[in-house]
């Protein structure tokens, strides 16, 4: 198919709006953003079935209400809160591959929330008995994990993707990526509360696989810092921008 560019009669310029498209997800499907596509499915799949897990496991070991369940969540809040303060205060600028290493610090916390699930965690969600200050520091790990990840996340995908006419594309893309996963998440869990030990596992699993690819499209050169060069007045700087 052909996009006319212009009216009037006689020949009118157009544009094969197809191969266009193609070559713009072919720019898109490089092995960078493909990780960064899999970390973000892989932090809210696990963000939003914690969620949906939490309230059934607090019901039935603390035989915890409406209360004390939104007291719980609020604390999380405030803590996420906090990291994002903390995040906020170092300066980015100072810190070489900055979004890169927040990105690693989240997994990190997530992975070991992720392991501490793994052997507190046994049998269905009837069967558990963990203590409250146990299960209290295993939902904070995972909880410190939230802020450098959702900071992490979007900034450095933004600079990947360098060409200001596919930022929207890509952006959907991300979107339609997190839906994805806030989808499929409230089913895997509900279907999994009968063996929380294998649920555990899983996210055990999906986590050392983003971690591995992540950390081996670094060494890859993928997230290296880019230098830019401005001109101006006859005069050239050269920028850093830190992935």
């Amino acid at each position: 198919g052909v996009w006319p560019s212009g009216g009037g009669g006689g020949e009118v310029e157009g544009k094969n709006w197809m191969a266009t498209l193609v070559d713009d997800y072919r720019h898109l499907a490089n092995r960078g953003l493909i990780v960064i596509f899999l970390v973000d499915f892989i932090l809210v799949f696990i963000q939003v079935s914690l969620e949906a897990i939490l309230t059934p496991m607090t019901t039935n070991m603390y035989d915890w209400g409406e209360v004390y369940n939104s007291l719980l969540y609020i604390g999380l809040a405030v803590l996420v809160v906090a990291g994002f303060a903390v995040i906020a205060a170092i300066p980015s600028s100072s810190v070489s591959h900055f979004d890169a290493k927040m990105i690693v610090l989240g997994l990190g916390f997530f992975l070991a929330g992720g392991i501490m699930a793994t052997v507190l965690l046994e049998g269905s969600v009837e069967e558990l008995d963990v203590s409250l200050t146990a299960f209290l520091f295993l939902v904070a790990t995972i909880a410190l994990g939230v802020p450098p990840l959702t900071i992490g996340i979007p900034a450095l995908f933004a600079k990947k993707v360098d060409s200001e006419y596919l930022q929207g594309r890509s952006q959907g893309l991300l979107s339609a990526t997190t839906s994805l996963a806030c989808v499929i998440a409230p089913i895997f869990a509900g279907v999994l509360l009968c063996c929380m030990r294998i649920m555990s596992i899983i996210f055990i699993v999906l986590l050392c696989l983003s971690i591995a690819a992540f950390l081996l499209c670094w060494a890859l050169g993928d997230f290296t810092e880019r230098k830019a060069v401005l001109v101006a007045d006859d005069d050239v700087e050269k920028v850093s921008i830190n992935y």
